[in-house]
């Protein structure tokens, strides 16, 4: 038998193999180059490179899981570049593929899923980012073990999710399966993230004692974590024991433990200073921290001590923005002004005031802050003429850059009722609370809008319109009584005076029995 057809045929299907064969080196070649050129941010090139590469697997007949491949990448270059639409189009379809050459439980879906429900995470697309993680949870658990450790940023996103919605109940327990997984797989890292995330949730729950033994369990993990541990996965020992500390430290600061907290801050600061390649970002905020907590505890020395290491600081990191320059300067002329050094404080107030308006102009809200700090400094020395033209200055400007129901403006305009009421513009005065009062009423009832009640109560009635008077007393009475009890410290002071005004009116006996109240309450507090 003549076997030369035969010959032929298989030399034949080997030339038309060929291409193909060109076209997958070509399509691996392609894909490195897209790789390449995503991870040095060169984002429009790759997304053309990764179009060539879904072009280049279709080709050349390659197994679907490669087409999908491209599709994947294409998709997550397109989300990087911000072209969302595009990529939920691709990553469709990637998962598409893959469904149709191997079926609605093929374990390589899960990254996809993962991707998109990112993709609708970022586009507040709840129900959808769901959806998308719970399929990927639900193929890992089936293809493998509901222990498996892939499950972890997928129910970590989840638990992200219910946060995000504010069911923190939900997100407690699908951080608590984070927790026992990366516990059972011996992953410290992933515990910490875990435990930690969970005292977010129980400090937004109010369950702070439970929060803080999480966060003192974070501290005992660091403490078991060699150096050599937390260098080989690219950690940092210090950074990170200083992280839990600050976050111990703010679950004391929230329960009012300021003694508690200061300690905590210290170490943290100490870590910081001694650790190697830490940010000096970490440690401008460590030195904040601290002086804060000085300044709650009163203790004025330090809150200046350490709001100037942070303001020095700083000032050393290259391109710091104007705002925060602003800001650390503030912190420290407001530590300075509690302390009495009032040179100081008007100067650095005054350096924030020049920084904001040569960044923003002098007609920014961004302003209107600084304009007043420094109008109530002066307002504090009895500098009136200083004081007044800063704090219309600012009122200005909020009235033209914020909504009628702002409390920046009621703010304003309270300020600048007092500094009226001080130097003895009656009528200028109770035009400004006034104004004070009706942005407050344009919001749900509030402390702050029962102070503006009995604010123009006072003026009401120390210019002789009673009555007026007596209707804004009996409102924030009522008010008061309602937000924080009929035994509330703010309760008594309406209530004294009120009494004035009874007193003013010739109701003596009613007066006699509203002080008896108020100091009911007052001696219960004692």
């Amino acid at each position: 038998m003549n076997k030369t057809p035969a010959l032929l045929l298989a030399l034949t299907s080997a030339l038309l193999a060929a291409p193909a064969f060109a076209d997958a080196v070509s399509w691996e070649k392609v894909s490195k180059e897209a790789l390449a050129a995503r991870e040095g941010k060169e984002l429009d090139k790759a997304v053309g490179l990764y179009r060539k590469a879904v072009e280049d697997a279709r080709a050349s007949a390659l197994e679907p899981k490669f087409v999908a491949l491209s599709l994947n990448d294409l998709g997550l270059c397109l989300l990087a570049a911000g072209q969302k639409g595009e990529a939920e189009k691709y990553l469709l379809e990637a998962i598409a593929v893959r469904e149709k050459a191997y079926g609605g439980q093929e374990p390589t879906l899960v990254p996809t899923l993962g991707n998109l429900g990112q993709l609708y995470k970022g586009e507040k697309q709840w129900d959808k980012a769901r959806q998308s993680y719970e399929r990927a949870i639900a193929i890992v658990e089936k293809n493998s073990s509901d222990k498996d450790v892939k499950l972890i940023p997928l129910v970590n996103a989840l638990a992200a999710l219910s946060m995000e919605a504010g069911a923190n109940e939900e997100a407690l327990k699908q951080l608590t399966r984070v927790k026992e997984l990366a516990a059972a797989s011996g992953d410290k890292g992933a515990q910490i993230i875990a435990l930690n995330n969970m005292a977010v949730v129980l400090r937004k729950l109010d369950r702070k004692d439970e929060a803080e033994a999480l966060y003192k369990d974070v501290l005992a993990l660091q403490g078991d974590n060699s150096p050599a541990d937390q260098a080989g996965r690219g950690e940092n020992a210090e950074a990170n024991k200083a992280a839990a500390l600050t976050n111990l430290a703010r679950v004391n600061r929230e329960k009012g433990q300021f003694e508690a907290a200061k300690p905590l801050l210290m170490e943290a600061c100490e870590l910081l200073q001694k650790g190697k390649d830490i940010r000096p970002e970490s440690l401008v905020t460590a030195y904040d921290n601290l002086a804060t907590v000085s300044k709650e505890l009163g203790d004025y020395a330090d809150a200046i001590k350490y709001y100037r290491l942070a303001l020095s600081q700083q000032e050393g990191i290259k391109d710091t923005s104007a705002d925060v320059r602003a800001s650390r300067m503030t912190n420290l002329a407001l530590a300075l002004v509690s302390s009495g050094e009032m040179k100081e404080s008007e100067e650095l107030f005054k350096k924030a005031l020049t920084l904001l308006e040569e960044k923003y102009g002098k007609d920014s809200i961004k302003l209107a802050p600084a304009l007043s700090n420094l109008g109530e400094l002066y307002r504090q020395q009895e500098k009136y003429d200083a004081a007044e033209p800063l704090m219309k200055r600012s009122f200005e400007i909020r009235e033209a850059s914020l909504s009628a129901t702002d409390a920046g403006l009621a703010d304003g305009a309270n300020d600048l009722a007092l500094l009226y009421k001080e130097i003895g513009r009656e009528s200028d005065s109770i035009s400004y609370f006034e104004k004070s009062l009706a942005v407050r009423e344009k919001s749900p009832d509030s402390p702050e809008l029962a102070t503006a009640l009995n604010n123009l109560a006072r003026s009401y009635r120390q210019s002789g319109k009673l009555d007026k008077a007596e209707e804004l007393y009996k409102r924030a009475l009522a008010m008061r009584e309602r937000l924080s009890g009929p035994s509330d410290q703010s309760v008594a002071a309406v209530l004294r005076n009120y009494a004035v005004l009874l007193r003013q009116m010739g109701r003596k006996p009613e007066a006699r029995a509203l002080d008896k109240r108020a100091q009911a309450i007052e001696d219960s507090a004692q």
